[in-house]
């Protein structure tokens, strides 16, 4: 197994898309055009100590979107590099104490009555923060300003972190208060705006099993699956491996098992539909990415 990708890394893609890896490095690229990846092709170098990105052909790349829960701040040393070897044009980050800088480019806001909280952050332009009432620090986000070429029409994208219950503040089962920010943000919502949700959803199950697959998606978890699809998005992973297994985002403490592996696939990224044509998505499981129990979920969307 190569390091970078969850099982076979792009499983599923045309087979010139040839990989190398070593335990921290991973690259990757296409000769020649196949079927819906023809527009996407893309070279990543990704190193622990320093990373770097190419694209190659001319590929029309019109956005990166990684998504990633850092574990009380962790990953602080490792998301800017994550960041700069991707080339990401939308990092969300979850479990973030404030980035460095004045946040010209992003938005980002603690939990109440912690240093952490979420983060929006963009390659170029500014976020014009819209806040989601009752979820202060844990779902931040708002309209991407002068983003660039990547978008003829109104872009919003959030960060979310399903919110834990604590004495202060009781809490819903996570499925149930995701339900209720897809509402929030939904109001919020311009007419003729495109839509990215990203973060750590705390679901056992983000995303459809198959029949024998080690976990089930409970009926609840089904059920919120469908408010994604209200608001005209599509899972990237979902997109991007039709018919697989869900991979593991989530190396849960608690998990007994050897090797913590139960697929726990709790982190994701959403975008609108129409989009799906274009998605690539993968789970970054790098020896660098283990300060976290979380696994970065990165896509690369072209249209």
């Amino acid at each position: 197994m190569l390091a970078g990708a969850v099982g076979s890394p792009f499983e599923g893609m045309p087979q010139n898309f040839k990989w190398f890896a070593t335990r921290c490095t991973l690259r990757a690229w296409t000769s020649r055009p196949n079927q819906h990846y023809s527009r996407l092709r893309v070279a990543i170098i990704s190193r622990c100590g320093s990373c770097d990105v190419r694209e190659t052909d001319g590929g029309d790349l019109t956005v990166r979107i990684v998504t990633w829960n850092l574990k009380h701040d962790n990953g602080s040393a490792t998301w800017p590099r994550l960041q700069a070897a991707l080339g990401a044009d939308i990092l969300l980050l979850q479990e973030s104490r404030r980035p460095p800088g004045t946040l010209s480019q992003g938005a980002w806001a603690n939990v109440p009555h912690h240093d952490r909280g979420s983060a929006v952050l963009v390659s170029k332009g500014a976020i014009r923060s819209i806040p989601i009432a009752g979820y202060e620090g844990w779902v931040v986000g708002g309209e991407w300003l002068d983003g660039g070429q990547h978008h003829e029409r109104r872009l919003l994208a959030f960060s979310v972190h399903a919110p834990t219950s604590n004495p202060a503040r009781p809490r819903r089962p996570y499925v149930e208060e995701v339900v209720s920010i897809l509402a929030a943000i939904r109001a919020q919502l311009p007419l003729q705006a495109d839509l990215i949700i990203g973060g750590d959803f705390n679901f056992l199950s983000l995303g459809h099993r198959k029949a024998g697959e080690q976990l089930e998606t409970t009926a609840a978890e089904q059920e919120a699956l469908t408010h994604f699809g209200d608001l005209g998005l599509v899972s990237c992973w979902g997109a991007a491996h039709p018919g697989r297994s869900l991979a593991q985002t989530l190396r849960w403490s608690g998990d007994k098992t050897p090797g913590k592996s139960t697929p726990y696939h709790c982190d994701g990224i959403f975008v609108p539909a129409r989009w799906q044509p274009g998605i690539i998505c993968e789970v970054l499981t790098s020896a660098c990415f283990e300060v976290s129990d979380h696994y970065p979920v990165a896509a690369w969307i072209s249209r």
